[in-house]
């Protein structure tokens, strides 16, 4: 059986038409594929630095509550050292305060302040004296209400916890309570 020039040519292989379109096949894909793992990247970053975010805006909150338990355990006025202003209708403070206690209180103007920017420190807590500065900045506001129809005074807490990422701003806020138990 003999075979003619036409049937020769075709077994060959591919034609360079046939390459281009697998080849600009494949880089599409491959783009895309790209572009998923880099979106994926960036959801993880922003996830985890949310929820620690969350758990220091947490401890915020968890910070001023065991200042106002140690008052009461000591029959001391419920908002002693995180008001430290006369005891009005309603008097607001914003205050930065971390776990080595009532030493690291002072004003701050927002979580987004350069004064209530978190440092990371050696033994992997953060606080505002000593450490690497960390990309989260803690602010509470404490809000005094002393209303004579409330039988309890108390302190509306909030906690906010700023951050930011490619220039984005990030604010997880947490919200409480702390009444006087006197």
């Amino acid at each position: 059986m003999k075979i003619n020039a036409k049937q020769k040519k075709q077994e060959q292989g591919f034609s360079i038409l046939e390459i281009v379109v697998m080849v600009a096949l494949v880089s599409v894909a491959f783009v895309g594929i790209v572009k998923i793992l880099n979106k994926t990247t960036q959801l993880r970053y922003i996830t985890r630095h949310d929820l620690m975010a969350e758990a220091l805006a947490k401890e915020g909150i968890e910070l001023v509550e065991q200042i106002r338990n140690d008052n009461i355990e000591n029959a001391d006025p419920f908002a002693t050292d995180l008001m430290l202003l006369g005891v009005g209708d309603d008097d607001t403070r914003t205050i930065r305060l971390d776990y080595t206690g009532v030493s690291s209180i002072a004003e701050v103007s927002g979580a987004d302040d350069a004064g209530a920017v978190l440092k990371y420190d050696a033994t992997d807590y953060y606080q505002y004296s000593t450490g690497t500065d960390s990309i989260f900045g803690r602010a509470i506001t404490l809000t005094y209400q002393d209303d004579v129809n409330t039988p309890t005074a108390y302190m509306e807490v909030k906690s906010d916890v700023y951050w930011e990422y490619k220039g984005v701003g990030h604010t997880h806020t947490i919200e409480s309570r702390a009444y006087d138990t006197n």
